[in-house]
């Protein structure tokens, strides 16, 4: 039976299981002042494409925070663009970078959210991303930003670090979501 499904229908695991969209993973909490979070098994063989939500509490300073795919330290390209609240605009970029670096940028005692696609992790093609980011710290000149870009290997990966360019950063979690293929 195919979705959209109507009042009465009896729906199968099958059913459901090709109609789920955004399928929950896991959650990993952030401890206190780490200098980086890894998320272990979350990429596999279930899902092509990932949802990756990242709440962070505060930030020892002002960093930005960025990512690494699996084991990769190299080969990691890619661009931000980010408008502060005052109207002031800013760009960076990764050109072989040994991270994606700018996936979010954060001022020292703000918080921080950002949302990440990574397109075919697990699959032994280049990995992409986009993400797009929040400062919540409006007093700081805070920012709002997005960031695209991908992993110039065809490894497959199985787990990815969050990492800020400085300092720690405290409390908060990392969700992680599969696409359903369906």
């Amino acid at each position: 039976m195919g979705y959209p499904y109507s009042s009465g229908d009896v729906l199968t695991a099958a059913d459901l299981n090709a109609s789920s969209g955004l399928v929950f993973i896991k959650s990993v909490s952030i401890g206190s002042g780490v200098s980086s979070v890894t998320v272990s098994n979350a990429f596999s063989a279930t899902f092509d494409h990932y949802r990756v939500i990242v709440q962070i509490n505060t930030c020892s300073s002002s960093p930005y925070v960025g990512m690494t795919i699996g084991s990769s330290t190299s080969g990691y390209y890619g661009g931000r663009s980010a408008t502060t609240y005052a109207g002031a605009f800013s760009g960076a970029g990764d050109n072989s970078a040994t991270k994606f670096s700018y996936l979010a940028a954060a001022f020292a005692g703000s918080p921080l959210q950002f949302s990440a696609d990574i397109r075919a992790p697990f699959l032994t093609t280049e990995t992409g991303i986009f993400s797009s980011y929040v400062d919540s710290n409006a007093t700081s000149g805070a920012s709002a930003g997005t960031y695209s870009g991908f992993l110039n290997n065809s490894t497959s990966h199985s787990y990815f670090t969050v990492i800020p360019s400085t300092g720690t950063i405290t409390g908060g979690t990392i969700r992680v979501y599969g696409y359903n293929n369906g």
